[in-house]
């Protein structure tokens, strides 16, 4: 499926006036296109007040692996992608110039570009890409892909900066089991137990392509996705408008937000039973 963005959709950023983040999708490479969008972006009335960032996003190698687009060369290993990252994040740089600072990316060895990153990011998918939802399910599954970002959320606090999961969910393609049950069951319990590493943030991709469910309730947008801001494991998640969490839709699980009640069903994941 392919979208094209012009001018009118950066309008609409104002209009709806909800905290915006752009992102690159270095997966096609076109560096041409994606900055003259920026450049469209940065006219139009209003996008400055609401935008909150841009995201170096869209792995390389997943477009490779998954759609065949030969953007990056094998193995593609962390010294590629920091240098590509870095590359793409440095460009922008230079053609926005302020201002500043406005990434969402990861640290690296040019100077310049830390400057300007406002906040660490990455991206989870479950690790595992199984699609057995009763053995996904499980809270140790979630806690264990989770722990793999301990470090990169130490060595962002060591600098100031908050690490957000700037795309996370099930799983990051078109699986089945996404689309209903799988997607909304591992959303409370990623969501929770990212709250006890100090995760910031988990913005949730809206789910599988085409199939997925967004309620607009005034819940800011990242893309396709909404986000569940969470502060720390004693503060919980924050309040959110809307009845739903992240934007995603809970049925038959009884979760009442205003009051933080909840009835769990028996297809409930395990950490919704030990942190409500």
């Amino acid at each position: 499926m392919e979208v094209t963005y012009g001018p009118r959709f950066f309008d609409f950023i104002a209009l709806y006036g909800a905290e915006t983040i752009l992102g690159f999708n270095r997966g096609n490479n076109n560096l041409t296109d994606t900055f003259e969008a920026f450049a469209n972006a940065k006219t139009s009335p209003g996008l400055l007040e609401h935008l909150a960032g841009v995201e170096v996003g869209n792995e390389p190698d997943v477009y490779l692996f998954i759609w065949q687009k030969p953007i990056a060369t094998p193995p593609w290993d962390a010294n590629q992608e920091g240098a590509d990252s870095a590359d793409w994040a440095q460009d922008f740089i230079n053609s926005w110039k302020e201002p500043l600072s406005m990434l969402y990316a990861g640290s690296c060895g040019n100077a310049t570009v830390n400057v300007a990153v406002r906040t660490w990011n990455q991206h989870l998918y479950t690790l595992s890409q199984g699609t057995n939802i009763a053995v996904e399910m499980k809270d140790a599954r979630t806690a264990a892909d989770l722990a793999t970002f301990s470090v990169y959320v130490a060595s962002a606090a060591s600098t100031g900066r908050e690490f957000y999961l700037g795309e996370t969910g099930f799983h990051g393609t078109d699986v089945e089991s996404d689309a209903s049950f799988g997607g909304a069951l591992q959303l409370p319990d990623k969501s929770l137990l990212a709250t006890t590493l100090d995760i910031n943030r988990l913005y949730y991709h809206q789910g599988t392509i085409n199939q997925g469910c967004q309620w607009l309730a005034g819940s800011p947008r990242h893309g396709s996705s909404s986000d569940v801001k969470a502060t720390t494991a004693k503060e919980g998640v924050a309040a959110y408008a809307g009845t739903t969490i992240g934007g995603q839709v809970f049925e038959s699980l009884g979760i009442d937000e205003a009051t933080g009640a909840a009835v769990v069903g028996v297809g409930a994941s395990e950490a919704v039973i030990v942190y409500l």
